[in-house]
């Protein structure tokens, strides 16, 4: 499977379902300008909106579900994900739904559009990304804030 493939795939099923999303995670990275390799796709999506999104997204092969995990609180607006598997022969890729609560949609209303393969795509903004891997604190997570400061640092 082409990660970039099944990105536009997904992106297309939740403009038509007219779910908002922002893509986030090492994608992220990338349409920001910051590529680095990256294995899943994660999007933020508000928190009512998964079960639409499971819909939709059950019917491009996102079907297998392991359901919701726990992230640690902090000041991100996320709290938990939802994760999504596709399989096709012996290939898998995973997409994890970045639920954002109703008590704190800073993460959504600054999200960004950009045009991407012929399409608008909305992408967590570089400093709710920054704020994201901020609170998750791992390795890969502070190479990341190092690469998006060092490609355009806060004024």
């Amino acid at each position: 499977m082409n990660i970039k493939d099944e990105l536009l795939r997904v992106v297309d099923t939740l403009n038509e379902a007219r779910i908002e999303y922002a893509i986030a995670g090492g994608l992220a990275m990338a349409i920001h300008g910051c590529p680095r390799l990256t294995v899943d796709i994660d999007l933020a999506i508000r928190e009512g909106e998964l079960d639409g999104a499971r819909r939709a997204l059950a019917a491009i092969g996102f079907d297998l579900e392991s359901g919701s995990v726990g992230l640690s609180p902090g000041p991100a607006a996320v709290e938990r994900l939802f994760r999504l598997t596709k399989t096709e022969d012996s290939e898998y890729l995973t997409l994890d739904l970045l639920l954002v609560t109703v008590h704190d949609d800073r993460l959504m209303a600054d999200r960004e559009a950009f045009e991407v393969g012929g399409r608008t795509m909305w992408v967590v903004s570089r400093r709710g990304l920054i704020e994201m891997k901020k609170c998750a604190g791992r390795a890969q997570d502070l190479a990341d804030i190092a690469a998006l400061e060092a490609e355009s640092p806060e004024p």
